[in-house]
């Protein structure tokens, strides 16, 4: 019986709680970032190391067609 009426105390509370949300943003007009919209976002990324010479250098083009090697084991689970 205890443990009954502790719960239904939690309940009580949190229901509350949410009314008075509720009752505080719907009722009081404050409806502006109800419902967390979406800012804009700042995009002006610094994008001048693309074009920097020291990395320039480091593309490594690779001889085609690359040829198969040696398969490896059939099964990943077998033992050697």
């Amino acid at each position: 019986m205890k443990k009954r009426a502790i719960i239904l105390i939690i309940i009580v509370v949190l229901v509350a709680a949410g009314g008075y949300f509720l009752y505080y943003k719907l009722m009081s007009g404050e409806t502006e970032n109800l419902l967390g919209t979406a800012k804009t976002i700042e995009t002006n990324f610094d994008t001048k190391i693309f074009s920097d010479e020291k990395f320039g250098g480091l593309k490594q083009f690779v001889a085609l067609p690359i040829e198969v090697g040696q398969k490896g084991k059939i099964n990943p689970f077998m033992k050697f």
